[in-house]
């Protein structure tokens, strides 16, 4: 094994309490030491464990002031209140997020607890706030169909042919993904980011969530993102909407404007309303729309090894601080590659796993991938699994385990896991019962981190 990796990624897990921040820098050193940042989420119920966390990553992972991507899985409160502290202090090239229609972005808003003005702003028009923000570049991606084709990988990292990565624009670009928006876009909101797009020369999209994503410079392709979403029942939120219609909430669902958002929610008795209406018609199990987001390399290890290093808080923390949870197996993780992917990582954001027809769903986006080019049979999973904290106990029942089983095949599941909200997860304990390497559970420990290194 030489002692210079191909790629190294360091995968943190920041102690925000009930919320998820989470971050992914990756250096690409086949390739002139490029560099690559994410972040998935960035929300909890306390903005001071929050913008400490925050605060603690731009100060050491952003010297230049720059996030290439965030991914906001979905709009409830302890996802996103860190948005404008976050675009305060870096600048974001890409938002990818999923696209909501305005009468579930009206329910979601009435159900938080009180919020300040922004995220009602936000809520109106998120597209609107994001070009505010500074955000260049935002794809709204809406519920896909199937698992699509799974993403044709060529083997090894592209060669950097000695050309600076200056002379290139790296960009994001979409295979796989059929003609037209979502099927719920609604036409006030696409006609919003046309102007949005003509007066401030930003990118706004809106595309399914099917194929793939690859970030590269042209002929050099170095990740490959896997986005999912599942939406609402439509026949509930229909349900929700002639509710708001017959309480005089909204006139006009096909005629709702951003304005029209913001003054209902501004509106003590029309925002009661709102929330009589969600309690009527919509049931808190519902899946409410949410975005799962897979990353990987977009290339195969021809022969190699990946290494993933666990750094997490020490065990006697749990003896001083009992509302931290850590449970280590294994702090070194080794995998032999072979015309494979070197690892995944997979944010659920709170995807209600738990749901039958919503996991099924998500298993077949994901089945192409995971384990098919990610491991040969009889060998582990070198996989990060952040796990969802929403779901029943009887939901993540024996069905859902034998599903997550066959899905993986039986094989070793080598995972991290990676909890920010309860020791008393649900979909923890049915993956781990799939045999994990490692399982964090954490509100208020100190950060946890996992560096991957790739080998050729």
């Amino acid at each position: 094994m030489p002692h210079d990796p191909l790629l190294c990624a360091d995968v943190t897990f920041y102690p925000v309490g009930h919320g998820l921040f989470m971050t992914a820098d990756f250096i690409f050193h086949y390739f002139h030491n490029m560099s690559y940042s994410m972040i998935f989420d960035c929300g909890s119920r306390s903005m001071k464990y929050l913008e400490d966390c925050i605060r603690s990553y731009t100060n050491k992972h952003t010297p230049n002031g720059k996030i290439d991507l965030l991914v906001i899985s979905h709009f409830h409160m302890d996802h996103v209140n860190g948005l404008p502290y976050l675009l305060s202090r870096v600048k974001v090239d890409t938002v990818i997020l999923p696209y909501i229609h305005p009468i579930e972005r009206l329910l979601i808003a009435a159900i938080q607890p009180p919020m300040p003005p922004w995220y009602y702003l936000f809520m109106a028009s998120p597209a609107a706030f994001l070009v505010s923000m500074g955000v260049r570049n935002s794809y709204f991606l809406g519920e896909g169909r199937g698992e699509g084709a799974p993403p044709d990988f060529p083997r090894g990292p592209p060669s950097p042919r000695d050309i600076p990565p200056e002379e290139f624009e790296p960009k994001i670009e979409w295979y796989g993904v059929s003609e037209g928006p979502p099927e719920n876009l609604h036409p006030l909101d696409e006609e919003d980011c046309k102007k949005l797009t003509n007066t401030w020369n930003v990118n706004i999209n809106f595309i399914r969530a099917e194929g793939h994503a690859i970030y590269g410079h042209a002929f050099m392709h170095h990740l490959a993102f896997t986005p999912f979403v599942k939406s609402v029942d439509q026949s509930r939120l229909e349900q929700f909407c002639n509710c708001l219609k017959e309480n005089g909430v909204i006139r006009d669902p096909y005629n709702i404007r951003s304005q029209d958002l913001v003054n209902a929610l501004r509106d003590r008795e029309k925002l009661e309303r709102i929330r009589e209406c969600y309690r009527e018609n919509v049931s808190r199990h519902l899946n409410l729309t949410s975005l799962a987001f897979g990353v990987t390399t977009a290339w195969l290890i021809e022969g190699g090894e990946s290494v993933m290093v666990l750094r997490p808080p020490s065990k006697w923390l749990k003896e001083i601080l009992p509302w931290g949870l850590i449970i280590i197996w294994n702090r070194h993780m080794y995998w032999p590659v072979h015309k494979r992917l070197p690892f995944y990582i997979l944010s659920t954001g709170d995807l209600r796993l738990d749901i039958h027809n919503v996991r099924q769903e998500f298993i077949k986006r994901y089945i192409s991938i995971v384990p098919a080019i990610l491991a040969k049979k009889n060998s582990s999973l070198p996989i990060i699994f952040q796990a969802p904290h929403h779901g029943s106990t009887r939901g993540f029942n024996e069905t859902a385990e034998n599903e997550f089983k066959n899905w993986l095949h039986g094989e070793i599941f080598a995972s991290v896991v990676s909890c920010g909200h309860s020791d008393e997860v649900s979909a923890l304990n049915v993956l781990k019962r799939i045999s994990l390497n490692a399982e964090i559970c954490h509100q208020r420990s100190l950060p946890v981190h996992i560096t991957i290194h790739v080998y050729d």
